[in-house]
């Protein structure tokens, strides 16, 4: 069973399929310019938040970072960047929560010299120093960068004298 279209039938398919093509680029368009307005606005607050560490104003960065968790709630990097806020207030368990979510959420952190030694510091100030040495040894084995090494052998170091005194 073979149907023929005739040359108006075709047109009016055509001119339709056109239209529904030009609808879809229009609609991709505004979608894809918000999402570039979105993560205009994310990468400047991260900008403000790396800035803001630097001056070592952790709570104001705290702030930043806790709207850009709404944002962005399984970010790892946001996750991380909140426990460094934390920790840079001496919030060590709130911290070592963050940094916690952090490695779930993206679990190859721990292949991440910078990430791990931080994280082992946390856990040495909360006094869990079974998993600060572990993740202090870590840092040793990266060895990416020799003075995240050199933090980890002080406070692996401080760690053992730690536990000798008990």
């Amino acid at each position: 069973m073979e149907k023929k279209f005739s040359g108006r039938m075709r047109n009016i398919l055509v001119s339709l399929l056109l239209a529904l093509g030009i609808v879809a680029i229009i609609i991709t368009s505004v979608l894809g310019s918000k999402q570039d307005e979105t993560y205009k606005q994310g990468a400047g607050a991260f900008k403000d938040i790396q800035e803001k560490f630097a001056q070592r104003d952790y709570a104001s960065a705290q702030k930043e970072l806790e709207q850009l968790i709404a944002s962005y709630p399984n970010s790892y990097l946001v996750q991380w960047q909140y426990g460094i806020s934390l920790a840079g207030q001496q919030k060590y368990q709130e911290a070592a929560e963050w940094y916690e979510k952090a490695r779930k959420q993206r679990p190859f952190l721990v292949r991440n010299q910078q990430y791990v030694l931080q994280y082992g510091e946390v856990l040495y100030h909360v006094q869990d120093y079974k998993r600060a040495t572990r993740y202090l040894k870590e840092v040793e084995k990266l060895n990416q960068h020799p003075q995240f090494t050199e933090q980890a052998h002080v406070l692996l170091a401080d760690i053992a004298e730690k536990e000798a005194k008990q």
